[in-house]
């Protein structure tokens, strides 16, 4: 009984360990970001933001570079274009907001020992700004609108349009504006870490199936007096397990190929996710994406404990 107790009470944890990283995980996939094999000038990035604001379906992005503050740990954050999507859940700064910055909550408490400090001011390079928000990050940072026309931004970010995947939106922008770089997308790796979510929950769906069929012996064996066999019985309970799980699955219509056997297809598709996977693995994060390697790999070790619990706790209930 208590080993049967302490396996229902790990599969709790994992199962919310692999929920709470995915849902985390999830937002990833709304924006992408390419590192600019040649660097755009403020210029330059102005006048492809004005020209998308001109499109009829505009995109939203930001142009933006990382450097560290001379001589301490700050970083600073230039950016042209809507600051929003650089980190989750906080506030924006106007173009024209020279004079305004953002700072994260570490350099708030660093500073000024609260994070409540907008309209505080903060002297960095002799310039004065007043701060505007604050938002959640462990590492010192400053978000600021760049005044300085001999800066070049090394990286762009774009947030996808309607239904489509971010690294499409991206990949639009960027042949409109002839620019290529390597790009930062998570469709592959959000699909791997949910692909295993969806594994691990299929089986622990179907775990009610051998409770029920070790716990109420009789109800099963009175199933054919009523015709209804116990596999009929299984059959459609695995239909409408598979039917929730799979209305979980949303796959683009771009990904999926015109005709399955086309073999040039899935040799291009492999080739792609190992290249994505690669620039996850080794590109520098900057901003939310920060944390969605960590969070990917929490859901995908909570996904391995919760199928191991479900293995064990189904053979402990057999006996």
């Amino acid at each position: 009984m208590k080993k049967t107790i302490s396996l229902m009470l790990l599969l709790c944890l994992t199962l919310l360990v692999a929920v709470v990283g995915y849902l985390k995980l999830d937002t990833a996939m709304r924006r992408a970001t390419m590192y600019l094999e040649k660097d755009v000038s403020q210029e330059q990035a102005e006048d492809f933001l004005k020209q998308e604001a001109e499109q009829a379906e505009s995109v939203q992005a930001l142009f933006f570079r990382k450097r560290v503050f001379p001589d301490t740990d700050l970083t600073i954050l230039e950016i042209c274009g809507d600051a929003r999507l650089l980190t989750q859940g906080m506030e924006t700064l106007l173009d024209e907001d020279k004079e305004g910055c953002l700072i994260s909550t570490a350099l708030a408490d660093d500073m000024f020992k609260s994070p409540h400090v907008k309209g505080q001011h903060l002297t960095l390079g002799g310039n004065v700004y007043t701060i505007r928000g604050v938002y959640s990050d462990k590492d010192k940072q400053v978000i600021r609108i760049n005044d300085d026309k001999e800066i070049l931004f090394e990286q762009v970010r774009v947030q996808k349009q309607g239904q489509g995947l971010a690294s499409s939106t991206l990949r639009e922008f960027a042949m409109r504006h002839g620019l290529s770089g390597d790009t930062l997308q998570w469709v592959e790796y959000v699909g791997i870490v949910k692909g295993l979510l969806l594994l691990a929950l299929g089986l622990l769906a179907m775990l009610p199936w051998y409770l029920i069929k070790k716990v109420l012996p009789t109800k099963i064996k009175a199933l054919p007096k009523v015709n209804i066999s116990p596999k009929i019985f299984l059959v459609g309970y695995m239909g409408i397990v598979a039917f929730l799980i799979g209305s979980q699955i949303n796959i683009p219509m771009e990904m999926i190929p015109a005709k399955w056997s086309d073999f040039t297809y899935w040799n291009g598709w492999f080739r792609g996710v190992g290249s994505s996977v690669r620039n996850i693995l080794s590109l520098e994060k900057v901003g939310y994406e920060q944390g969605f390697l960590f969070w990917g790999i929490w859901s995908v070790i909570g996904s391995l404990g919760t199928i191991f619990a479900t293995v064990l706790l189904r053979r402990t209930v057999k006996g």
